[in-house]
C-alpha cells in the first residue's frame, strides 16, 4: 500500500515494477506493524503472565486500532514519509500461522488448552514462564509441532492427506480454504475505491506442515529449527494423543550450530491428557497413519511415507494462489499478487513454476533474514552461516558475498520460475535487543546500525524492492514488539538514552532506532533501466546509474528520474552531480525530491549526491588508514603466536 495521496498506477513488466509513465519503481517501506498479530489491548508482557482466562476470551477479541489508533495515523505516516518508507505491507489477521482463529483449531477437534502438556505447541500463554523469560526466537519451532503442522497440512492438502476428514459435511481442505478466502474477499470489498492498494499476499509465511515428508519417524528435514523439545512428526502425533515419548531436547548453542546434536533425551508424559477434544479421535489415526499396538499398548507407525508424494508448491500452493487471485480480482481487478512460500530454510520442495497465464501480475515476495543475527540476537560482521548448506563464512567480505548470493538466489526465483516477475523482499530486518538489550542502557546502537546497513546495502546491490520488518507503534524496550519477545521495530516508545552517531535527531524522530541505516537516499522512479543504486553510509554518498533508449525529444514523452533525499543524512546540505541533462530540487518537511531530466540523446546516465560536511570524508579516510595500519599488525601478531606455539 502506498500513501493515500499517491494516485499512481503500479504494474509489473520485464522483471520490474513500473508506473503509468513506464518508469521503473523501487518500492521501499515497512511491515505495519509487529503487534498487529495480537488483539488491541492485549500483548505479551509480564502484566499478562497470568493467562488463566486466556482461552475464555477468544471469541470476543478485537483488532480494531491495530496497527495504531486512527487518530495517531497522521503522525506515523508523516514520519515514514520523512524516512522514505512509503510502501506499507499491512498485517491482516487470519493470515498464516501467526493468526489462525481458535475456532479453526476447534473445528477439526483440537483442544488448545492441552497443547502445552502434550507439547503440541509452545506458547507464551501456556508454557508457565514469565514472558520476559520466554526463550528468544523459539516460537518458529511450532512449525514443526503437531498443532501447527496438522493445521497447515489440512489447509493446503487435506483432500489428499485426510480425505475422510469433514466439517459440517464439507471436506476439511475446502472448509478451511473457503472460510479464509471469504474473509479476504470481505477485506477487498472494504478497500474498494482506494487507488493506493497495490496488491494482496496470498498468505504470510505459509508452512507445508507434514506435506512432502518422506518418513514421519524422522525429523522434518535438515533445515528444521530444533530448539527446546523437538519430537519427530510421529512422536508429536503420539504425544498429542496422550502417549509417553522420549524426545530430543536442543539448545541454541554449540551443540546445535557446531556439533549438530541434541543436548539430551527427555521423557515427556502427557499422563493421558490429549490435544484432541473428548470423543474426537486423532485425524491421523483415523487415516491409518499410525495406531496403538494391541499387545504392547504403544503407538506404532503404519504409514511413514503417507505424505511423501504431495509436492507443496506445485500441488497445493499454486492452485490455491490462483484461486485466491481470481476471487480478489473480482473485487479489485488491478491488484498484484505477492507470492510467498515457506521460509527458505524451512522449505522441502523446490520453488515451483508459476505461469503468468495462471497467476498474471505476480510478484516474488520471499522473505530474507540473516539467520545468525536474528536467532543469536547479535551482529557478527565477520561470521555467518548459510541456512541451507550450514556452511560458515568468515570475514566481512565473505559474509557480504554469502548474503548477496542468498538474495540473488531469491531474485532468480522471480526471473526463472515466475516468468521474470519482479522481487520485493516482503520481510527483512534486524533485532534491536542485541546482547540482552545493551543498547537500551548505554544508547550505543552502532551494532544495530551496522547490521541494518549491511542488510539494506545488500538489498540495494541486488536492486530489489523491500519492506522492513517492522514498524511497531507500541514497541518498548522491555517487551519489544509485544509478540513473543521479538524486537525488530524501527521505533520504540522508549527513546534511546542518547542520539546514535552524528545524526541530529529532532524530537519528532527521537523514537527512531538506527535511523542512520534506514533513512537513506534512493531512486524511487527511474526513467530507464537501473544499473546501480548504492548508498555508502560511512561517506553519506549516494550513486545512481541507469541506461535509457536513445530517442528524439519529439518522439518521447519525457518524465524525470526521482530521488528521495532525507534531511536526516545531510544536516549541512548536499551537492548533486550528473552525467548530463539537468536537475531540480523540491523541498518538503524533512526530505527533498531531486528530479533529474537526462539528455535523451545519450544512453548512459549517472547521478551523485555527496554531503557538504567536509568532516565526513576526513573521518572516513582516517578510519580507512587505521584499518590499513591495524590489519598487518594483527596478521603479524597471529603469525608470531603460531610461531610460539609450534
Amino acid at each position: 500500500m502506498l500513501p493515500t495521496t499517491n494516485k499512481e498506477f503500479i504494474s509489473v513488466h520485464n522483471g520490474h515494477f513500473i508506473d503509468a509513465q513506464g518508469r521503473v519503481r523501487l518500492l521501499r517501506g515497512v511491515n505495519l506493524g509487529g503487534s498487529s498479530k495480537l488483539p488491541f489491548g492485549y500483548d505479551h508482557t509480564d502484566k499478562n503472565t497470568n493467562f488463566n482466562g486466556f482461552f475464555d476470551t477468544a471469541q470476543s477479541v478485537s483488532f480494531v486500532n491495530r496497527p495504531f489508533p486512527l487518530r495517531e495515523a497522521p503522525l506515523h505516516f508523516a514520519r515514514l514519509q520523512r524516512w522514505g518508507l512509503t510502501f506499507l505491507r499491512c498485517l491482516v489477521e487470519m493470515d498464516g500461522g501467526d493468526g489462525a482463529p481458535m475456532w479453526t483449531l476447534e473445528s477439526i477437534g483440537l483442544k488448545p488448552r492441552n497443547f502445552d502438556v502434550t507439547k503440541a505447541a509452545l506458547c507464551v500463554e501456556t508454557c508457565g514462564l514469565e514472558v520476559a523469560k520466554f526463550p528468544k526466537m523459539i516460537w518458529p519451532t511450532n512449525y514443526f509441532k503437531m498443532a501447527c503442522a496438522t493445521m497447515f497440512s489440512l489447509f493446503w492438502g487435506g483432500a489428499k492427506c485426510a480425505p475422510s476428514c469433514r466439517i459440517n459435511g464439507v471436506q476439511v481442505q475446502e472448509y478451511l480454504q473457503s472460510h479464509y478466502l471469504n474473509a479476504m474477499v470481505e477485506l477487498a470489498e472494504a478497500l474498494k475505491g482506494l487507488t493506493n492498494v497495490v496488491g494482496f499476499g496470498a498468505m504470510n509465511e505459509p508452512s507445508s506442515g507434514y506435506l512432502g515428508l518422506k518418513d514421519l519417524a524422522k525429523h522434518f528435514h535438515p533445515g528444521e529449527l530444533k530448539y527446546g523439545l523437538a519430537p519427530t512428526p510421529f512422536q508429536g502425533m503420539a504425544l498429542a494423543d496422550g502417549y509417553q515419548q522420549v524426545v530430543q531436547r536442543w539448545s541454541n548453542g554449540a551443540n546445535q550450530h557446531v556439533l549438530g546434536r541434541p543436548d539430551e533425551m527427555v521423557t515427556v508424559d502427557p499422563n493421558g491428557s490429549r490435544a484432541w477434544q473428548q470423543g474426537r479421535r486423532c485425524i491421523w489415526r483415523e487415516e491409518r497413519i499410525w495406531d496403538v499396538d494391541s499387545t504392547s499398548g504403544k503407538p506404532v507407525l503404519l504409514r511413514p511415507d503417507h505424505f511423501a508424494d504431495i509436492m507443496f508448491g506445485r500441488d497445493c500452493y499454486v492452485p490455491f494462489a490462483a484461486r485466491f487471485t481470481e476471487r480478489i480480482r473480482r473485487v479489485l481487478p488491478h491488484i498484484l499478487l505477492f507470492v510467498e512460500l515457506p521460509a527458505l530454510e524451512f522449505s522441502i520442495d523446490a520453488f515451483p513454476e508459476i505461469d503468468d497465464t495462471l497467476i498474471p501480475r505476480a510478484v516474488n515476495a520471499t522473505h530474507w533474514y540473516d539467520g545468525v543475527t536474528l536467532f543469536l540476537q547479535a551482529w557478527r560482521p565477520y561470521f555467518t552461516v548459510d541456512p541451507r548448506t550450514k556452511r560458515p563464512a568468515f570475514g566481512s567480505a565473505a559474509v557480504r558475498r554469502m548474503h548477496m548470493k542468498q538474495l540473488q538466489g531469491i531474485k532468480a526465483y522471480g526471473n526463472e520460475q515466475m516468468n521474470n516477475a519482479p522481487t520485493l523482499i516482503g520481510e527483512t530486518g534486524v533485532p534491536f535487543n542485541m546482547h540482552g538489550g545493551k543498547a537500551f542502557r548505554n544508547g550505543d546502537f552502532s551494532e544495530q546500525v551496522g547490521a541494518l546497513d549491511n542488510t539494506i546495502s545488500c538489498l540495494e546491490a541486488c536492486m530489489v524492492s523491500f519492506t522492513l520488518w517492522c514498524y511497531t507503534s507500541d514497541n518498548c524496550n522491555a517487551f519489544g514488539d509485544q509478540w513473543n519477545m521479538e524486537d525488530l521495530s524501527l521505533i520504540s516508545k522508549d527513546k534511546p538514552v542518547r542520539s546514535e552517531g552524528p545524526l541530529p535527531m529532532p524530537d519528532r524522530d527521537a523514537c527512531a532506532r538506527a535511523a542512520r541505516a534506514f533513512a537513506r537516499p534512493y531512486a524511487t522512479r527511474i526513467a530507464g533501466y537501473l544499473l546501480k543504486s548504492e548508498f555508502l553510509l560511512d561517506r553519506v554518498r549516494y550513486e545512481l546509474k541507469y541506461a535509457s533508449n536513445p530517442s528524439k525529444p519529439s518522439e518521447t514523452s519525457m518524465h524525470p528520474t526521482e530521488i528521495f533525499v532525507p534531511h536526516l543524512q545531510y544536516s549541512k546540505g548536499y551537492s548533486v552531480e550528473t552525467s548530463d541533462g539537468y536537475y531540480s530540487v523540491q523541498s518538503h518537511d524533512g526530505w527533498d525530491v531531486v528530479f533529474y531530466m537526462h539528455d535523451p540523446s545519450k544512453t548512459s546516465h549517472w547521478l551523485l549526491i555527496t554531503s557538504k560536511d567536509t568532516s565526513i570524508e576526513k573521518n572516513c579516510w582516517a578510519r580507512s588508514l587505521k584499518r590499513r595500519i591495524l590489519m598487518p599488525s594483527l596478521v603479524a601478531l597471529g603469525a608470531y603466536t603460531l610461531y610460539l606455539i609450534f
